[in-house]
Parts: C-alpha cells; sequence; structure tokens
C-alpha cells in the first residue's frame, strides 16, 4: 500500500478534519477524501464516523492506525538501510529500558560510536514490553534490559550491573519494620524479585509503585517510605535524608544485551557489546570503590553468561 496513503490517513487522524488535513498537505480536500476512501475500499470497511465538523475512528481505525505507523516504520527504515548499504554502512536498531539502562548508554554512546566504524546507530528509548515486542518482530537488533531472555533463538549478555541498596527515609529501619511500613516497588524484574524473596518470605505491600527509580526516590524523599534503589542514585542522600538499612544485602541487578542468535549483523554488535562492558563497568562501580571491594564484572556469580 501507498505510504502517501498512510501517512493521510494518520494526518486525519490527528487533526480530525478533512479540511485542515488538505491544507497542511498543499491538496485539495476531496483529494484527502479520495485517499482514504482508497484504504477504505482496500480494507472493505470504514475508518472514520463523520459528523459535522468532527471525525471519529471507527473500532476498525483505531486498529489501523498500528498497522499504519508500523508500515511507514518499517518503510523508512528499509530506505535507510539500504541507503546505508550503498555507503558501506550498516544500521544497528538499539533499543534501551528506561531508567538506569538508558543512563549506562548515555554514559557509554560516544564510545560506541568511536569504536564501530561502518555503523551507524539508531536508538529508541522504551519500556520493557515494546522492546521484547520488537526485538521478536525483528524492528529492533539489539536491545538492553534488566532481564535475561530464555528463548534459545536469541542471546543475552550481561554487560553490567547496578548496586542496589536498600534505604529508609527513616533512620535505624530494620528489614523487618521495612516489610510492615510503607515500601515502594521499582520494577527491576524477576531477577530481582527471586533475590528480595531470598530475605524474605513475601513480597511487601507497595503503597507506590513504577518502572523508573527516580519517581521511587522523588516519592521517598517527599514523602518517606523504603526501597531498593540503585547507590549511584541515592548515595548524595545517605546518612541526611535518607539511610541504609544495613541488614539488607546489596544486590546487583544485570543489565544484559540481548539479540537475535541468526542476526546478520552479529560480528557488528558482538564489537559493540565488547564497547559496553569495557566502558560500562567503570561508571556503575561506585559502591564498591567506596568499599574499597571492587570485583570485575567478569568474575561476579551475579552475572553468568545465558
Amino acid at each position: 500500500m501507498d505510504t502517501v496513503l498512510l501517512k493521510t490517513f494518520l494526518m486525519v487522524r490527528e487533526l480530525g478534519h478533512f479540511g485542515k488535513t488538505a491544507k497542511n498537505l498543499g491538496i485539495t480536500q476531496s483529494a484527502v477524501s479520495l485517499r482514504i476512501k482508497q484504504i477504505e475500499d482496500e480494507l472493505d470497511a470504514p475508518l472514520f464516523n463523520r459528523y459535522r465538523n468532527n471525525l471519529q475512528l471507527t473500532d476498525t481505525g483505531e486498529r489501523f492506525v498500528l498497522y499504519a505507523e508500523k508500515i511507514i516504520s518499517d518503510w523508512e527504515n528499509a530506505k535507510l538501510d539500504i541507503e546505508l548499504r550503498k555507503q558501506g554502512r550498516k544500521n544497528i536498531r538499539l533499543g534501551v529500558c528506561n531508567g538506569f539502562c538508558s543512563n549506562l548508554l548515555k554514559n557509554c554512546i560516544v564510545a560506541v560510536y568511536e569504536n564501530s566504524p561502518g555503523i551507524t546507530l539508531k536508538v529508541t528509548t522504551q519500556d520493557e514490553a515494546n522492546l521484547r515486542a520488537r526485538l521478536r518482530e525483528k524492528r529492533m537488533d539489539l536491545i538492553l534490559l534488566y532481564e535475561a531472555f530464555r528463548d534459545t533463538d536469541f542471546v543475552s549478555v550481561p554487560v553490567s550491573s547496578i548496586e542496589l541498596v536498600l534505604v529508609s527515609s527513616e533512620p535505624g529501619m530494620t528489614l523487618e519494620k521495612m516489610l510492615a511500613g510503607e515500601y515502594v516497588t521499582v520494577e527491576w524484574g524477576s531477577f530481582f524479585n527471586t533475590r528480595f524473596l531470598e530475605l524474605s518470605s513475601r513480597m511487601p505491600s507497595p503503597v507506590f509503585q513504577c518502572t523508573e527509580s527516580e519517581f521511587a526516590l522523588q516519592f521517598i524523599l517527599d514523602h518517606g517510605g523504603s526501597a531498593y534503589l540503585p547507590y549511584r542514585l541515592v548515595e548524595n542522600h545517605l546518612e541526611d535524608k535518607l539511610h541504609r538499612i544495613e541488614s539488607a544485602p546489596v544486590l546487583d541487578q544485570p543489565i544484559y544485551a540481548i539479540y537475535p542468535a541468526a542476526s546478520h549483523y552479529r560480528q557488528e554488535i558482538a564489537s559493540i557489546i565488547d564497547v559496553l562492558k569495557e566502558t560500562a563497568r567503570p561508571a556503575f562501580s561506585s559502591l564498591e570503590d567506596v568499599m574499597n571491594a571492587f570485583q570485575p564484572l567478569e568474575e561476579s556469580a551475579l552475572l553468568t553468561a545465558v
């Protein structure tokens, strides 16, 4: 299907008006109507309920939005990929989970670029569920997540870890009191949950849940409570507004680089992963430096290759 038709459909959906869409595109309103009708004829279903000065998507139209966006994105990526190949370059689509995965890449991106000749990186930051889906749909070449894939069609390589410490707004807090108090949950994944359950027979009932550790930190600073948070994030608040619960161990949360086992870019991805391992380690070693007990990443028992 012509992507011009799809782009017109998405603009009508955004503006809710054929006339405004026509003005934006520099064509007549009848041309816009004809483009929408062409799609509706192909689908044999209406995309819009037409009211006076008000267009609303039908159920079919709502579902078609996702397909239209995907087709346009895939087409643009295909054109870019072919153009880069003509130039002797390869386009690597790198997806990064929100939060500290994103922070890790920010610290490493220049090193990755400088050590990846012949590669053009396209970096996207999204939530974990979308990244997993996009990798399986072959819309990503490499992703960074907190959890490994257990599917043998994919390779999961640990590239770094985040040191998580249990902190509280109250001094002298114990693990037992914390479990019965105002606990804030950050969604670190099943690896973290398994480790946490080794400390307690149950997960505490959270008063607040989030996917970003920065949100959890701000909540605790403003309201109070406890949470497992990255040491690098909370170190400037310790012994002031936050206090470590000393009876709770430090938990190393792995960060994995994941890619398809059958990828055509295995050599390029391996090079990127090597750079991430080398540059991420010093950026995430604050607590171990402070404790004067630094242990190289590749020797960590927690980060065995999947």
